[in-house]
């Protein structure tokens, strides 16, 4: 999908921002990048158009390699789409709890304030952020310390949040592993997912009831 120009000029403006912070430009996911230790850190731009106006709203997220080779095979995302999946994703709106934020850009003014309050909003909230879920060890505390507490704040879809959160809680040997099995298979009871999905589940603890780092 082509940008229009308001989107490139935007995107093109953020660039050289980000790239002082070690970001790099992936235009075609409409991302910025940044390479961690254990994955990598982004920040993704979605936009639309609202009559003469673009509606862009940021997303943050971070990808933990091992939880998305572990969990992307029960999770049947395409292949196409599994090198880039994010463990952790969440949008300004929830980082700063206002519901349904985005920028309206209508005219230049707009523009500049964009770039402006995107860097305020970064310094203030969206770095410390980023930093904090790039850790394997930190996402286990954001997602399993208090399992049913703001379910969709880390990640949106939330039959993916149970499967990674479980998946977290093996790599770090969480103390309650076995009762968190027993926690997100009555979440997902409680859904009413389907029964493929019950399925997935199933085999997503198995392997990780039978893997050995050894």
């Amino acid at each position: 999908m082509f940008l229009s120009q308001v989107e490139e000029d935007l995107f093109f403006s953020l660039k050289h921002l980000l790239a002082a912070e070690g970001f790099y430009a992936l235009p075609q996911l409409r991302q910025f990048r940044r390479d961690t230790r254990e994955g990598f850190q982004n920040i993704i731009l979605s936009s639309s158009k609202y009559e003469s106006d673009l509606m862009v709203k940021i997303h943050l997220g971070s990808r933990l390699n091992l939880v998305e080779d572990w969990v992307q095979q029960f999770l049947h995302t395409s292949l196409n789409h599994r090198p880039n999946s994010n463990t952790i994703i969440t949008d300004f709106g929830k980082l700063y709890e206002e519901k349904y934020f985005c920028y309206r850009i209508s005219n230049t003014s707009d523009f500049d304030h964009t770039v402006a309050d995107f860097t305020k909003r970064m310094d203030e909230r969206g770095n410390r952020f980023l930093v904090k879920v790039s850790r394997v060890r930190k996402v286990n505390r954001l997602l399993n310390a208090c399992p049913s507490e703001r379910s969709d704040y880390y990640i949106h879809n939330h039959i993916h949040r149970y499967f990674k959160a479980l998946t977290v809680a093996r790599i770090c040997n969480h103390p309650h592993f076995l009762g968190l099995i027993e926690t997100y298979y009555g979440f997902l009871l409680k859904s009413k997912v389907p029964e493929s999905v019950l399925a997935d589940y199933d085999k997503l603890t198995s392997f990780l009831l039978h893997f050995s780092f050894n």
